[in-house]
């Protein structure tokens, strides 16, 4: 028998249940309190960001743009062509046809003068008012006529909850705000106003799977899109190569196995699910049992049984790849495959679940994730196949198959994963192997620590830290001891994945040994006498004495020496040696393990251009020029270097490279001021204030008359020959690559002499005016027609007109 359902329920069915899951690709929406509205309205395609790939949610909205976001939101966008409006100042306006149909629709109106203020800041009270005039509500109707405007429709909104998490400005509508506005309207239903005045709220009915006539109401959201009742979500959907697929604006993964109502575009692509008619339980599977066919599962802090349809084939997504399960598989775990493959592995203990349930509440489908590695990282991302050591899934071109691989949490991209990152992998139906790419890969980016001291444990192996117990996590590559003091790294469940000590006893950067002193350490004399200088990863000479204590290992941790009385400086340890050390609280040195022994007189140069060296992120870079060592960057390596030693971090890339030769670099300089001095010598010499890399230095020359005043606050880029600190005779001069005025921008592009040309990243811009230096400006400071100089150093930026240095003249 046709059941007539609730009006009244199926709305708060409706209410309760909506859902949008697309993330659009703005880069400045991430945290914004509007993101979510923000990121709806894009894929329902009613807004769109900038070229740049902003959306500028602060920025406020004119009232002819609010009466296009209106006509859009509508679904009247293809009505508007040929439109015009009878307003004297929106003629051969950009709006004009939009405005016209808002105002045939009583959407929108004039200011009683004949004129509409197309251009005029939208306010608060005006686009409210344009929404509940969208939705079918008149200045007449019984529900506003008794209040003066703009009262009136803002109670109206208030009732609505269009208002809701939006926060009303003064000063006007902004980007951000009117997109909540909307937001909150898609779920609202539309009505019409009789002769009388009284409000009607549309309604429409259907049949629904199990043969009910199901009544509801006419929602604003259908003006966007077609209501559909997909009977079961399957993987299909999610396919690109099946017929079913619903496309990538909506995830449908979490609604696996469940009966739901959904919105389509004219592309047949899911852009909204708006109801959930499955009867489904969230909480985390057990273990299974053999009681018949039933599986334990706890929810809300309760264990409870529940029947399985068919015992013998349980379809499960895992981590997002489906797999048939039986009862048994559920209990002991699946493992599939041969020695010479990826065995499939699927463990549901303690997953995250939901449970789809049928009428007979038999479980007939199961959505499960459960993580199955966590790290800290080490390394920023370098764009190859693996990351942190774990293989990415590969397409048939073995390059990294972003289909299967999805980042989430913190972060949505891969490169965006910064050094310190936990990350929580997620492995559908598949190993986290550091070998071969899985079927499918999520994962999930947390930026949570706790800084403080292990003081107790408790029987459930738990941690005291800062008034806190916390577990460790099973994937932990450290062992959590009482005493220890630091930062503590946590996954996304709150479990201590990693730990890194305030003083730690393993040594924590490399180094170079630049002297050593004092000679042999025996019984005759302390080892306090003995001294060590080094140059760490941050260019620093630093001198050390070495604890009483102190060992010496290898880097294999085999320990060549651990008795203060044995150590023998010219035996043990050697000049030029690449080391890692630990310093003690009184500062001495309490621990050095040997990483390599160079050999100073290696002279043959290796190319370093090719994919075998690969420099990570926080690489350091040691350069012996003569008898100095020097911290370099890796911009100074060029194509061919002497390599005296590197080390590689566990994605292969290179972590320390020892170079021999590289010398000092041209420093690029924009001379603004110019005098003399008296150096230490006692000597007149020039003195020069000069700009370099966008910040003020003061140098000394070697003589007077270096630098002629043609060079001094001119738009001229001179190239100084440095010998430490002191200009010497040498000056060149740099022409620009062009000199013209800007004629187009986008972002850190812009063209100019019909050529387009490239900011650097790390670009110095001088502003000048009346061709003087007037201050230090950035890459914002571009603007179209604006006159320019810009140069270029390096020859690979001169061909791809990538501007290094840039004035702009006021």
């Amino acid at each position: 028998m046709k059941k007539v359902l609730s009006l009244v329920l199926v709305l708060a069915m409706v209410l309760s249940s909506m859902s949008f899951a697309f993330a659009s690709n703005l880069n400045d929406i991430v945290d914004n309190d509007y993101e979510d509205a923000i990121n709806t309205l894009v894929g329902l395609g009613i807004v769109a960001g900038y070229e740049d790939g902003t959306f500028r949610p602060e920025k406020t909205i004119t009232r002819a743009e609010m009466a296009k976001l209106m006509v859009i939101t509508l679904g009247y966008g293809d009505l508007v062509a040929g439109s015009k409006s009878n307003f004297a100042d929106t003629q051969g306006h950009w709006a004009d046809a939009y405005i016209a149909l808002a105002a045939g629709k009583g959407i929108v109106q004039g200011d009683g003068n004949g004129k509409f203020r197309p251009d005029a800041i939208v306010s608060y009270d005006e686009a409210i008012t344009m929404l509940v005039r969208g939705l079918g509500y008149t200045d007449t109707c019984n529900e506003l006529k008794n209040m003066t405007w703009p009262t009136n429709f803002k109670v109206k909104a208030a009732e609505l909850k269009l208002t809701k998490d939006v926060t009303l400005s003064s000063t006007g509508a902004d980007r951000g705000g009117v997109a909540q506005l909307i937001n909150n309207a898609l779920k609202t239903a539309l009505v019409t106003v009789n002769t009388d005045g009284d409000v009607i709220k549309a309604t429409t009915t259907a049949t629904n799977s199990d043969d009910e006539v199901v009544t509801k109401y006419v929602l604003l959201l259908s003006r966007l899109a077609t209501s559909k009742t997909i009977a079961k979500v399957t993987p299909d959907y999610l396919d690109e190569d099946s017929k079913l697929y619903a496309g990538n604006i909506v995830d449908l993964a979490p609604y696996m196995y469940q009966e739901i109502e959904v919105y389509e575009n004219d592309d047949d692509e899911v852009v909204y699910v708006n109801d959930v008619e499955s009867d489904v339980k969230v909480g985390e599977f057990r273990n299974a049992t053999d009681d018949l066919n039933k599986v334990n599962v706890r929810i809300d802090g309760k264990n409870k049984l529940y029947t399985l349809k068919d015992s013998a084939e349980t379809p499960v997504f895992y981590n997002g790849v489906e797999v048939i399960m039986s009862e048994k598989e559920m209990e002991i775990g699946r493992e599939d495959g041969d020695a010479s493959k990826t065995k499939e592995i699927v463990d549901l203990h303690k997953a995250a679940a939901t449970f789809v349930l049928n009428d007979d509440d038999e479980i007939v489908g199961i959505v499960a994730d459960k993580y199955t590695e966590a790290r800290r990282v080490g390394n920023e991302y370098n764009g190859r196949t693996k990351f942190e050591g774990f293989a990415l899934p590969l397409d048939d071109d073995d390059e990294v198959d972003y289909t299967k691989l999805t980042v989430t949490g913190e972060v949505d991209k891969l490169e965006d994963i910064q050094e310190d990152d936990v990350i929580v992998l997620f492995a559908g139906a598949g190993e986290v192997s550091t070998d071969a790419d899985t079927e499918k890969l999520t994962i999930e980016v947390v930026r949570n620590t706790v800084e403080g001291k292990i003081t107790r444990t408790n029987s459930d192996d738990e941690f005291y830290i800062d008034g806190t117990y916390y577990a460790a996590s099973v994937y932990a590559d450290y062992t959590f001891e009482v005493g220890e003091e630091g930062t503590y790294f946590l996954d996304q469940k709150g479990d201590l994945v990693d730990f890194e000590e305030d003083d730690a006893d393993e040594p924590k950067d490399y180094a170079v040994i630049t002297e050593l002193l004092n000679g042999v350490i025996s019984g005759t004399r302390t080892l306090a006498d003995a001294e060590m200088s080094v140059v760490n990863a941050k260019g620093e000479e630093i001198t050390y004495n070495f604890d009483e204590d102190a060992e010496i290992t290898n880097s294999d941790d085999l320990i060549i020496t651990e008795d203060a009385d044995s150590i023998d400086i010219n035996t043990d340890l050697k000049q030029y040696q690449v080391i890692k050390y630990t310093v003690n609280s009184k500062g001495d040195i309490s621990k050095v393990t040997i990483v390599d022994d160079v050999d100073t007189t290696e002279d043959d140069k290796t190319d370093i251009t090719g994919k075998s060296y690969v420099l990570a992120s926080n690489a350091v870079i040691f350069n012996l020029d003569g008898d100095d060592v020097e911290v370099v960057s890796a911009d100074k390596l060029g194509d061919e270097v002497v390599i005296l030693s590197t080390e590689d971090n566990k994605n292969g890339e290179i972590e320390l490279m020892f170079v021999k030769g590289l010398g000092s670099s041209a420093t690029y300089a924009y001379i603004v001021d110019k005098g003399t001095m008296w150096n230490d010598d006692d000597d007149e010499v020039q003195s020069l204030i000069a700009y370099v890399d966008g910040v003020e230095v003061f140098y000394e020359a070697d003589e007077l008359n270096v630098i002629g005043s043609n060079l001094v606050d001119t738009a001229t880029i001179t190239e100084l020959e440095l010998d430490g600190d002191i200009v010497t005779g040498d000056v060149a001069t740099h022409s620009a690559i062009v000199t013209d005025n800007i004629t187009k921008v986008k972002g850190d592009r812009f063209e100019a002499n019909s050529t387009w040309y490239t900011l650097a990243d790390d670009v110095a811009v001088y502003i000048l005016d009346d061709g003087e230096f007037d201050s230090v400006g950035d890459a914002s400071s571009i603007y179209f027609d604006a006159e320019i100089a810009g140069f270029a150093f390096d020859e690979d930026n001169i061909e791809d007109n990538v501007i290094e240095v840039l004035f702009i003249f006021e």
